[in-house]
């Protein structure tokens, strides 16, 4: 699975953080998702079979998601991410007066009708740039690859638990040199089957180190994990640690 990108964005006084992510090889589908405060305002999906149908190639591959991830930003920097913004807001008001479940504010929010919106601003655009494949296979072919050197290391002190607090250090390195590496762009996501995800960012410091306090969200049933990434121009690294429930 290939490493994808994230970008926060600000527009409009809210800051909006992009990410585009590979499914993998078996589903050939690559899938752009965008936050606002933890919570999903927009995914978008695309197959990249046509890329793939005789041979797997991750350059080219990644280069049609880089694409998909300038498209989204784009489509944030035109504004039309507004009117989805402004439902959301609807829609978490209305949780706060009247207690309803978000299955109920997700049917007051219409989101097919928002998500139809939204695809129509992504072939709009799409069709602006006119990237075609032959663009993506001319500019693969001209890359220079990157050797990948980048190594993460985390301390998360004691067990982490539900509804807790929590202390999570992440340590960038050269994994040839075991140097820091300092400016490291660092992403950390708490996802849960019973929650909706909290999305942290940051960099390293002059010792390659990122920390960050938190509460971790509370739950009873299910499973919740916390998924850390970090890049540089030295390439990316990623690690998943678990969250247990509290007994």
């Amino acid at each position: 699975m290939i490493t994808g990108y994230n970008t926060e964005i600000p527009f409009g006084g809210v800051i909006y953080h992009v990410q585009t992510e590979d499914m993998g090889h078996e589903q050939k589908k690559m899938i752009t998702h965008v936050f606002q405060g933890g919570a999903i305002l927009m995914s978008k999906k695309t197959s990249y079979e046509h890329l793939v149908a005789e041979k797997y190639d991750e350059e080219r591959v990644k280069s049609l998601m880089n694409d998909q991830h300038k498209t989204i930003l784009k489509i944030i920097k035109s504004g039309k991410l507004e009117t989805l913004r402004q439902k959301l807001e609807k829609m978490e008001s209305l949780e706060k007066e009247h207690h309803i479940e978000t299955r109920m504010a997700d049917e007051l929010m219409d989101k097919d009708v928002v998500q139809a919106e939204i695809e129509k601003s992504v072939e709009a655009i799409e069709h602006e740039i006119d990237v075609s494949l032959n663009d993506i296979i001319q500019r693969y072919l001209q890359q220079k690859p990157k050797e990948k050197k980048l190594k993460i290391d985390v301390v998360a002190g004691t067990e982490i638990v539900s509804g807790q607090p929590a202390v999570i250090k992440i340590y960038t390195r050269d994994a040839t040199t075991n140097e820091p590496l300092e400016g490291s762009r660092v992403i950390i996501k708490i996802i849960g089957m019973t929650f909706r995800p909290a999305v942290y960012t940051g960099r390293t410091d002059k010792n390659g180190v990122y920390t960050l306090n938190i509460i971790i969200p509370e739950f009873n049933v299910g499973q919740a994990a916390i998924l850390i990434q970090a890049s540089s121009e030295y390439g990316s690294d990623e690690l998943k640690l678990r969250v247990s429930r509290r007994v």
